[in-house]
């Protein structure tokens, strides 16, 4: 632990030698290591060497201002120190010192705020703006504002305060620091808190903040002759070790956007291919150039931020040398305003790379970046502070490597349990489609597998991101293709793609248990590029041997297939007063746990050519990892059993593993699940989506049978069933189930729907609302146009509301809720300016382009039913129950008369006549409606989104 003793002091000037003295041989006779000087009336870039013959104890940083006499900052040192950065924000104003203090990092923050409001705005609006890219572990100073009523006396707080105030508590709250002087003085009388006065008031201007995981030891304020600002004087002690490791390098994807930088990458790549020309060793030879691709853009991003560094200073140096010229007379108004218009295109082009660091994927073009983006940066720097009662960074370390080391070792598994489950699989694939799998990889493929990767994603240790792959494609591409095609005929990878970095995600639940953080391996981007090719040639081909059973992966199923299926299960044996038992499984830590054994005699028996299985097996040979903790990274381990999460290939893997438990769950008479209508003796007893296995019971000993078999499952695959998460919803009546192994509740969340016995969608409604609510409450902070607004509302809200209102049509209670709140946050207010019916016009008429929710939820949901109606899915079956009449009505559907009809639907089959009675749908044909262009139309009209 070390501790930092200092002081923060507004001078009230130094501009003269004597005043100079005086005040340092004030401060000499301070115990302490730092000092923040304000209002040191300073010249910008004055002869501070000449301070050195008064301030001879140590190191020093000044900035002064030739804009305002008074204006002047400075960092001081008693001892010997070694500073390491210098960060001149705002010249006289504020001023950034990285320095070793005994060994320990100190990130020091000097503030003097203009006594202008308008001026004091803009410097902590800037604040923000650094402060994005380097945290101070101290912010402190004089900031000319209190902060709330109680810091002043003899005066309330004036309304140009208040603006602020707000921003310095923003500051505060958003980069999670507090106040050392409250932290230690909560209850200080007024007299004691302020650090100004006048005769008649006074006010507590200086401040000084510390980091969350700082302690204030001490904290006082001392009267003094030689101002009238008090001295604050702070003794503050660091973390014992250091809390946030380095990580390792990424590259920053907005230097690909430079002309120069891609015809200079360009020729250098080419001097590379030279030394490949035979290709004798393409793999070693990839692996030279990724370590030079690394080190060439290190070097180009380090000289491009000392460029923009010394841009922003010279821009600064240049206003300030203006100011001066101002001062003897010269006219040079016009040039002062094109120099601050540069100074605020830098800071804007700051800006903008903060709101590219959060990876927001809906940014208005021209967007502020407002305290929306800065909470953004903030919580992605939250630490991991505690692991299983361990709390020191070597411990939590050590934790998390035994851990996930015993985690991903081999498991041992049951031979004939193994054997059962390979002997439920009879389903092969077709000859022809399986050596379709081992054709070579053309040009055509991987350019539509790299072009298809979503953008701005964390790419794996190599630090080379999908941009890099798509901005130089084209000298890439032939280098590209040979090295895949070599990797997947010789079945061998660069090492570099044995590696991964495990990733930790916190899940719901208490933090301090690794059972609720999820692994995220990051890999590197050309090892994903190859493991898409893979996937999506094996996703085209599994439908033949995957049941429609499990909705995830295949192409044509959707997670609504299984949430609708459940819906409609609870519904029918209630119709019939039956009873219905829906058991929820969780298998603990399920992709980290399959044996890779079991795994690939899974695969082999479906029918998985040995070529394309030898090259999936590459993918898990000889892999290690390490975990990623707070920047720090754990010792390699060996990945012995599991699936990546993060790879492309592993839901695949996953569901292929997986699919023996539905079928054995599926062909076993004894157990009972609900009858299909029209199903020909059909039962609907299991459903999934990855490893979220969902049993449909109607009696105790299906229960027990079915959590029988797939104990006997987790035996043979290497899986644990988690009782304690699992859990089971009854419908009907129902003897004691007190023996079941499975915990009872009356609701039970499955894919994020909420279901009950009542069947009505209202807890999974309210928790959208309170997901909604939530979201416009965080964009309150953004600086959107209306323009923006409806964007927003369309590309995110309306995924959230269509997910939910795909299994349960909103009531029109919930409609109103809904739209009212997205017309609230349109407007800013609860006066609509415009009329709705207005609002939904395309812009070119007159309107906002905003979408008729009403019209596209329930025109969706309809959609859907008639997509599944002829599906092979089970579902389908209850969609020909239940709607089947109203769809032949309209001629959409043929309806076999020896299939059962149901005349009287349940509300959210019965809702489609409504739908396609208020939207004039019933002249549309079945075409039409599923032709996703016209009906594009029909929604709302498509507007552009330009992100940064």
């Amino acid at each position: 632990m070390a501790v930092l003793k200092g002081l923060s002091f507004n001078v009230r000037s130094i501009q003269s030698q004597l005043r100079r003295v005086t005040v340092f041989n004030f401060l000499a006779a301070f115990n302490v290591t730092v000092l923040f000087l304000q209002e040191c009336a300073i010249p910008h870039l004055g002869n501070y060497e000449n301070y050195a013959k008064d301030w001879t104890y140590g190191p020093f940083v000044w900035s002064g201002s030739n804009e305002n006499r008074s204006a002047g900052v400075a960092i001081l040192f008693k001892g010997p120190v070694k500073i390491q950065t210098v960060q001149e924000i705002l010249p006289g104003r504020a001023l950034f010192v990285s320095v070793f203090i005994d060994g320990v990092l100190w990130n020091l923050l000097n503030v003097y705020a203009s006594p202008e409001p308008k001026e004091r705005i803009e410097l902590f609006e800037t604040l923000y703006v650094f402060m994005a890219s380097f945290k101070p572990t101290i912010l402190a100073g004089d900031f000319n504002c209190v902060l709330n009523e109680f810091d002043r006396y003899g005066l309330g707080i004036r309304r140009a305060d208040r603006s602020a105030a707000t921003l310095i508590k923003n500051i505060v709250n958003d980069f999670k620091y507090k106040d050392a002087f409250m932290c230690l003085h909560q209850d200080a009388p007024i007299e004691k808190r302020i650090t100004w006065k006048s005769s008649t008031f006074g006010s507590r201007l200086d401040y000084v903040f510390i980091s969350k995981s700082f302690t204030p030891l001490e904290c006082m304020h001392e009267e003094n002759i030689i101002s009238d600002h008090k001295v604050v004087c702070f003794n503050i002690s660091s973390p014992a070790e250091q809390k946030v490791g380095r990580g390792f390098w990424k590259l920053n994807s907005t230097l690909l956007k430079d002309k120069i930088v891609y015809d200079d990458f360009s020729k250098v790549f080419k001097v590379w291919q030279q030394e490949n020309v035979h290709n004798a060793d393409i793999l070693t030879w990839w692996e030279i150039v990724k370590e030079r691709i690394k080190r060439y853009f290190i070097k180009l991003g380090v000289l491009k931020a000392k460029e923009k560094r010394e841009f922003y200073e010279n821009l600064n140096t240049h206003l300030q040398t203006l100011y001066m010229f101002k001062d003897i007379g010269c006219d040079v108004d016009k040039e002062i305003s094109i120099v601050k218009q540069s100074i605020k295109n830098s800071l804007d082009e700051k800006a903008r790379n903060v709101i590219f660091k959060t990876r927001v994927q809906h940014v208005e073009e021209n967007e502020k970046c407002t305290r929306y983006f800065f909470r953004k940066i903030e919580s992605s720097r939250e630490l991991i502070t505690e692991i299983e009662g361990e709390k020191s960074r070597g411990g939590i370390l050590k934790h998390v490597f035994h851990f996930y080391q015993n985690l991903y070792s081999t498991k041992n598994i049951d031979s004939d349990f193994m054997e059962d489950a390979l002997n439920d699989i009879t389903l092969v694939l077709n000859h022809d489609d399986a050596n379709g799998l081992n054709d070579f990889i053309t040009e055509k493929e991987l350019f539509d597998t790299i072009q298809s990767f979503k953008r701005n994603k964390v790419p794996g240790l190599d630090g080379i991101p999908i941009e890099f792959y798509v901005r130089f494609w084209d000298i890439l591409k032939d280098d590209l293709l040979c090295l895949f095609n070599k990797c997947f005929y010789d079945k061998k990878l660069p090492a570099s793609w044995q590696k991964g970095v495990i990733s930790m995600l916190p899940k719901e639940g208490d933090k301090t248990d690794f059972r609720n953080w999820r692994p995220i391996t990051l890999l590197n981007t050309d090892y994903k590029i190859l493991a898409k090719v893979f996937a999506n040639r094996l996703k085209e081909v599994l439908g033949q041997v995957i049941h429609t059973n499990q909705v995830c992966g295949i192409p044509g199923r959707t997670i609504h297939q299984m949430t609708n299926l459940i819906r409609d299960g609870i519904w029918y044996v209630k119709d019939r007063g039956q009873q219905l038992a829906i058991l929820s499984l969780d298998f603990e830590k399920a992709f980290d746990r399959i044996s890779h054994v079991y795994l690939f005699n899974v695969l082999k028996k479906m029918g998985i050519p040995e070529g394309f299985l030898s090259s999936l097996r590459a993918f898990y040979d000889n892999c290690t990892s390490q975990v990623l903790v707070n920047g720090f990274m754990t010792e390699c381990f060996n990945l012995k059993c599991g699936v990546k999460q993060g790879c492309p290939l592993s839901p695949l893997l996953f569901i292929c593993a997986i699919e023996p438990l539905l079928l054995s769950i599926r062909r076993d008479k004894m157990i009972r699940g609900v009858h299909v209508p029209g199903g020909g003796g059909l039962q609907a007893k299991v459903t999934g989506y990855m490893d979220d296995i969902t049993i449909l019971c109607t009696d105790v000993l299906s229960i027990k049978r079915a959590v029988q078999r797939t104990e006997h499952f987790c035996a043979a695959s290497g899986l644990r069933l988690n009782f304690k998460k699992s859990c089971m919803l009854t419908v009907g009546d129902w003897d004691s189930l007190s023996d079941c192994p499975i915990q009872q509740r009356e609701s039970v969340k499955i894919l994020g729907m909420v279901f009950n016995s009542q069947n009505d969608g209202d807890e999974s409604w309210n928790m959208v609302l309170e997901n909604v609510n939530g979201l416009i409450i965080s964009w309150t902070t953004r600086h959107l146009t209306m323009e923006g607004k409806v964007l927003l509302i369309k590309m995110v809200l309306m995924l959230i509301l269509l997910y939910t209102a795909l299994t349960y049509p909103p009531s029109m209670l919930v409609l109103k809720q809904i739209i009212r709140t997205c017309f609230v946050f349109i407007w800013g207010s609860k006066m609509e300016r415009l009329k709705r019916i207005f609002m939904i016009k395309p812009p070119e008429k007159g309107g906002k382009g905003m979408v008729d929710i009403k019209r596209f939820l329930y025109t969706k949901y309809l959609i859907l039913c008639l997509k599944n109606y002829n599906s092979d899915n089970y579902w389908s079956f209850f969609i020909q129950y239940s709607a089947g009449f109203i769809f032949k009505r309209h001629g959409w559907c043929v309806l076999s008369l020896k299939n059962p009809v149901c005349f009287s639907p349940s509300w959210f089959y019965e809702i489609l006549r409504a739908t396609i009675s208020d939207f004039n749908l019933q002249n549309k044909s079945m075409g039409d409606l599923l032709n996703k262009l016209k009906m594009k139309q029909f929604f709302y009209v498509s507007e552009r989104m330009i992100p940064i």
